[in-house]
């Protein structure tokens, strides 16, 4: 059995090409800029979804592969 950790949240969409605005907590950014993949609870189920692409200060804007515009992002 894995354990999760909350390290942020999602906000909202950015653009129409598919990004998120990401909240994470200052004591897992150097972690989440490093990762992969990570894990969105969506509906009470964990699913991973791997970055593409990371960028900005702040709120961070987050490309996830398989999420290719703003109404998939929505869904997030």
């Amino acid at each position: 059995m894995s354990n999760y950790i909350q390290i942020g949240f999602t906000k909202k969409t950015h653009g129409i090409g598919g990004e998120l605005k990401v909240v994470v907590e200052e004591p897992y950014e150097d972690i989440f800029l490093e990762a992969d993949r990570v894990f969105l609870e969506i509906k009470g189920v964990k699913q991973p979804y791997f970055i593409k692409s990371i960028r900005g200060g702040g709120d961070l804007i987050v490309l996830f592969e398989d999420v290719a515009n703003r109404e998939e992002a929505l869904t997030l």
